[in-house]
Formats: C-alpha cells, structure tokens, sequence
C-alpha cells in the first residue's frame, strides 16, 4: 500500500507522510484530515444536493485518473474509503487492496475481496479486475450519491452476487430527474460490458462540463 501511495500526488487522494519499519512492523504515516466519511453522508436524512454529488464524483474520478494513468487499480472503491472534507472536496482513502494493472489478476480466493455492493459484474463472475471495474463502483456511488437510494435490492449476500451477476444495465426509468448528460454517464458507468464505460477521465470530463467553469475548484 505505502509503495502505491507514495506514487501518487493529488488533491483528491490522501497523502501519505512517511513509511517504514518499526520494532518489525510495517508502519503508513498519512495526513490528518477532518470530515466524514461519504457512507456518514449517504446515511444522513437529507440526500445530497445534485451540484454537491456531482463535485464528490468528479473529486473520485479526477483520482481515478490519476490511479489508472500510473497503471493502479483501487479495487475497493466505496463509500467508506472515501472522506468528504469540510468544504466539500472529497479525498479518495485505503489503497489496501489497491495494485498494479499487470498483477491485478483475480484468484478463486480473493472474488471476495472488496465491498460487494460495489463489485462489478465481471469481478462476481471470477474475471480480472481492471480499471473498467472501478469506473463501475464509481457509478453504483453515483446512483447512490443522486438518488439517496441503494442500487440494489438483495441484502442477503448470495442474493446480491446473484442480483450482481445478472445486472443488465440500469432501466430508463432510473434517475429520470437527472439532466441528460449525467444521466447517460451514469447508463454507461454502469454497463454491464467493461468496454462500455469510457475511462475515468471522459467520467471526469463530463462531470466538469455538467458543473460549468464558474466551478473554482482543481480538477484533473
């Protein structure tokens, strides 16, 4: 992980301080950082506001980018690995199982690994995970960020991988009050074929054009 993180410089990723050995442990120093995790926002009363959500998906697939350019994918992208700051900017966080491009080989053992409601359906079905399955955790984030709702109706674990599995791609029913562009990044973020889904910085292209460039912030 510290080798991972020590590559990376982004506004939208946790920066890491300092690592090494100590007493023959491995140690990660990261920055402080003070907000809340998004899983605390989505769990909130109040569903995020669309330009909020928007800006928070833009942050993740602006460090997606960057993550994907290196060659790295994140593998465990989900609401709790992701901490919304005071001002809103949102700092992709945990690279614990986060690895090279060219080892990223999935094994019988480690189908598993990950959040599972944010696995793609490929990943259920025992291929390499890739950038394309990232972009796909992106877009169940997404669905979740601009609708308050959960992407998925199984809660009991056998039935989700199945729900999983046999994902077809979202209805055109879903997100109806969305602006049509955000609505067809969502449709391809989630399509069930990894080539469908662009990359991580035509995700994050389109995020910024939605959000206009009266936007002051930096993105990638």
């Amino acid at each position: 992980e510290g080798e991972i993180v020590s590559r990376l410089s982004h506004p939208n990723i946790v920066r890491m301080l300092e690592r090494g050995e100590h007493d023959g442990r491995l140690y990660l120093a990261m920055e402080f950082l003070r907000g809340e995790t998004l899983h605390a926002c989505l769990n909130e009363p109040a569903t995020l506001d669309t330009r909020r959500a928007i800006r928070i998906l833009l942050d993740l697939a602006s460090a997606l980018s960057v993550l994907h350019e290196l060659g790295v994918i994140h593998r465990d992208l989900h609401p709790g690995n992701v901490l919304v700051l005071a001002d809103g900017t949102a700092k992709l966080l945990d690279f614990g199982l986060a690895r090279a491009a060219a080892t990223s080989t999935i094994t019988r053992a480690d189908t598993v690994i990950g959040n599972l409601p944010y696995l793609a359906p490929e990943i259920v079905a025992g291929k390499p995970a890739s950038a394309a399955s990232d972009l796909f955790a992106l877009g169940v984030i997404g669905c979740e960020c601009l609708s308050g709702k959960r992407l998925w109706q199984s809660t009991q674990t056998l039935e989700l991988i199945v729900e999983i599995a046999r994902f077809e791609g979202l209805d055109q029913s879903q997100l109806q009050g969305l602006d049509a562009p955000i609505r067809t990044l969502m449709h391809a973020l989630l399509d069930p074929n990894p080539t469908n889904r662009g990359t991580a910085a035509s995700a994050a292209a389109a995020l910024r054009g939605w959000l206009g460039p009266q936007e002051n912030f930096y993105r990638s």
